[in-house]
């Protein structure tokens, strides 16, 4: 048996622990009652609060992915070496080369790349088969891209290389080759946000080039017999004979990678 100073010391417990408890019920319900009655506060159903995470993923959907852009830094550069260089319209082909990279691969048919090298479309027709081999076709739907800017240029021997590289936007998903309902991987409802880089290279020599295996070759002039260093260069550093005229000038685009 509890002494009469035990009891009443429980009692006084449990009387300041109901007190509390009622007393945080109490300013939770009054905190609750001014939130509605300010701001229209109320409590949110579980569906609706699924839905604006849904909204959240959604938003970030639709986020292009930022671009490593140096193109203020880099033109000046290349307008040196190649005082011709159209930036505009090189980038406008830079583009319809990457769109139709992926249209090729969604229709499964290299012939719709619009134009490239030999490894570009080595590169595509094993995507293809790769997709082939393992059943599966791959789609690329509502392509559109949000920035392309140029991201590197080198200059070497007999080569020189502009990349340029792109926030891309679309539906990219996977489906059985059987049945195309079933999807492996991505979704048809939900944009991918992606990044991509596209090389363009200067060939000197159109000829040279296909009837060799690399796609850049280091050139010697046709005077004296030295190596031509630079592909700008319009005339021989050594013999000062014109090269321009001697020598074909073309860019191709050789790579088109997804990098993130």
């Amino acid at each position: 048996m509890l002494s009469g100073f035990a009891s009443v010391g429980l009692y006084v417990a449990a009387a300041i622990v109901l007190a509390g408890f009622g007393g945080v019920l109490y300013i939770r319900h009054k905190v609750r009652a001014f939130n509605q009655k300010m701001f229209g506060v109320k409590k949110i159903p579980l569906d609706e609060a699924f839905a604006g995470f849904r909204e959240g993923l959604d938003d970030t959907d639709m986020s292009p992915k930022s671009v490593s852009g140096v193109t203020s830094m880099m033109l000046p550069a290349i307008m040196r070496d190649f005082p011709e260089f159209n930036y505009e319209e090189m980038k406008e082909k830079a583009k319809n080369v990457l769109l139709s990279f992926l249209q090729a691969i969604d229709e499964r048919h290299s012939s719709v790349l619009s134009e490239g090298t030999s490894d570009l479309r080595r590169t595509l027709t094993d995507r293809i088969e790769k997709n082939s081999v393992n059943r599966q076709h791959e789609h690329y739907k509502n392509v559109k891209i949000h920035r392309m800017e140029i991201a590197r240029y080198d200059k070497r021997a007999g080569r020189c290389t502009i990349r340029f590289q792109a926030a891309v936007q679309s539906y990219h998903y996977i489906t059985d080759e059987e049945d195309e309902s079933k999807i492996k991987k991505g979704s048809k409802d939900r944009f991918e946000q992606s990044k991509y880089e596209v090389d363009m290279i200067y060939i000197q020599d159109r000829d040279v080039v296909e009837n060799s295996n690399v796609d850049g070759v280091s050139l010697t002039c046709p005077q004296c017999g030295a190596p031509i260093t630079m592909l700008g260069a319009r005339k021989c550093v050594y013999c000062d004979t014109p090269l321009i005229a001697f020598n074909i000038k073309a860019w191709e685009f050789s790579r088109c990678e997804q990098v993130e």
